[in-house]
């Protein structure tokens, strides 16, 4: 095998070493988002509010 051939291997190498990285951080991303999706549904069940409280301030009343 001569340099070049191993410089084609080598890039061939990182470049799926890289795919399966950003696929394995996919799926990741997507499994949190169905978790999250879950426990906000759950939530919504038990009738949790979301969102900031909304509190008056005297200053801006008067």
């Amino acid at each position: 095998m001569n340099v070049t051939e191993c410089r084609i291997k080598n890039r061939k190498f990182h470049k799926e070493s890289c795919l399966q990285m950003v696929s394995a951080e996919q799926n990741e991303c997507e499994n949190i988002r169905q978790r999250q999706a879950e426990g906000i549904s759950a939530a919504k069940a038990r009738s949790v509010k979301f969102g900031r409280s909304f509190r008056f301030k005297s200053e801006l009343i008067k």
